[in-house]
Order: C-alpha cells, then structure tokens, then sequence
C-alpha cells in the first residue's frame, strides 16, 4: 500500500507542478508592463520582474554578494507600486512550484531507494 501512495503522490505532484508552471505563465502574460508595451506595438516590453532583476544586476559591485538581495529589492519595488499583481502572482506561483518540485525530487528519491532494495532482493545490482 505504501508504494502505491508513492505513485499517486508522484502522478499528483507532477500534475501540481505542471499546473502552477501554466498559471505562472499565464499571469506572465498579463503584465500590465507587457499590456502596455503591446498596445504601443512594443513587443519586447520586460516584465515587472525582469525590470527589478535588470536593476538590481546593474548596481555597482557584486549583486550576489555583499548588496541588497533581490527579494529586498523585489520588496522595495512592490512597496513603491512599481510592480503589477500579475508579477507578484507569477512569484507565488514560482515559489509554490519550487515547493512542489521538492516535494516530487522526494518521491522520486523514495521510488529509486525501492528500486534499488527489489533490485537487491532479487540478485541483481543496481548502483
């Protein structure tokens, strides 16, 4: 029964993760910065994200280390109004398929341990 809940949980989680990859890019697409860009006929408008990450790459030194984080400045941004709701959808989404990555990489983990245990029961070697 055991390994039978590690595949539903598996067919569930891929299904999860697939599911929040397509509402991410589907907010994406809304970006009012994008919106607008496509009624002015600009089709290479950045998003809100992709503007705060720009910025926050050009800041003098090493962004990576010792400055502001981009979280900081992801949060800043939303507290000047610079940002629309769709990005910020896009990065709970993100994070909510991030978690369910994990989630999956566990189960499949497990799966491969008892691959390896039946392969072992059963005389074979699997490395």
């Amino acid at each position: 029964m055991k390994h039978q809940q590690l595949f539903i949980d598996h067919a569930y989680w891929t299904a999860e993760r697939k599911r929040l990859q397509e509402a991410g890019s589907e907010e994406m697409s809304k970006c009012d910065r994008v919106q607008a860009g496509l009624e002015r006929f600009k089709f290479n408008e950045k998003t809100c994200i992709e503007s705060v990450h720009e910025a926050w790459r050009s800041q003098p030194g090493d962004p990576y280390s010792g400055g502001p984080s981009f979280e900081e400045d992801w949060l800043e941004a939303i507290s000047e109004g610079s940002v629309c709701e769709h990005c910020i959808n896009v990065r709970d989404l993100r994070k909510q398929r991030m978690a369910a990555g994990r989630k999956l990489g566990g189960i499949r983990s497990a799966i491969t341990r008892i691959g390896q245990r039946l392969a072992k029961a059963n005389g074979g070697g699997c490395d």
